[in-house]
């Protein structure tokens, strides 16, 4: 059946996917027929995969508690065989070697076997929180299976996608997809094997940690001058 795109949510508000990527994402599986999606962060695009796939069924992840209240009212009731909203804080993980702040995922939250893994979460003030989802799915992804990262032309997800060559080129392929305000990069899995550790990848861990505190602080004290302004 050919995705149906034509829907009222528009992916070029705010932190959407983008119109131009979301089409580029669905050209990327017209003929793959997916069965089991997960995704790294919910936000319209699951709405649109789900109108898009009509036989699709959805894994998601999100680490903010009120906004995976809002998606669940909006999705699971009308979509409520077909998706799965887990609440998932973020939480410190460590993958060949290397620490880093993602999603807390159980595997047995996981589907048995992903055809498709999407990658938009968590924030960028995580810096290197999406390189984990990749190590979170590799296993329950099958040959032929894709990921796709988000915001690949931004500085952080193009160290990620660096890294991702030296602990899984030997069995993924990468293609970029270029859109009209960002990019995304499709990983194709092509062969069923362990990753494999690098220690240029884990040297950069403190310099990680360093930006986050940084970042944590920025965001408190942008919270606190919000909080301030109000009571003037």
């Amino acid at each position: 059946m050919k995705p149906d795109t034509n829907t009222q949510i528009n992916l070029d508000a705010g932190w959407g996917l983008s119109e131009s990527l979301f089409s580029k994402f669905v050209e990327q599986l017209s003929d793959a027929s997916p069965e089991n999606i997960v995704e790294f962060g919910s936000g319209g695009s699951t709405a649109r995969m789900l109108k898009s796939f009509p036989d699709v069924k959805i894994t998601s992840f999100e680490h903010d508690k009120q906004w995976i209240g809002y998606a669940r009212q909006q999705l699971e009731l009308e979509y409520e065989s077909r998706v799965q909203l887990h609440y998932a804080p973020l939480q410190w993980h460590k993958f060949l070697g290397a620490s880093y702040l993602s999603y807390s995922v159980s595997s047995d939250q996981l589907p048995a076997s992903a055809d498709v893994a999407l990658i938009d979460g968590p924030p960028y003030s995580t810096l290197r929180g999406r390189e984990a989802c990749l190590y979170i799915i590799h296993s329950k992804l099958v040959v032929g299976g894709r990921v796709f990262l988000d915001d690949a032309q931004r500085p952080w997800e193009t160290q990620i996608i660096q890294n991702w060559k030296k602990t899984a080129g030997h069995c993924y392929t990468f293609e970029m997809l270029h859109g009209e305000r960002k990019n995304m990069m499709m990983l194709t899995k092509t062969e069923d094997t362990s990753l494999r550790s690098d220690n240029t990848v884990q040297r950069d861990l403190r310099a990680c940690r360093k930006e986050i505190r940084k970042n944590r602080i920025r965001e408190y004290l942008g919270s606190w001058k919000k909080w301030i302004y109000q009571k003037i």
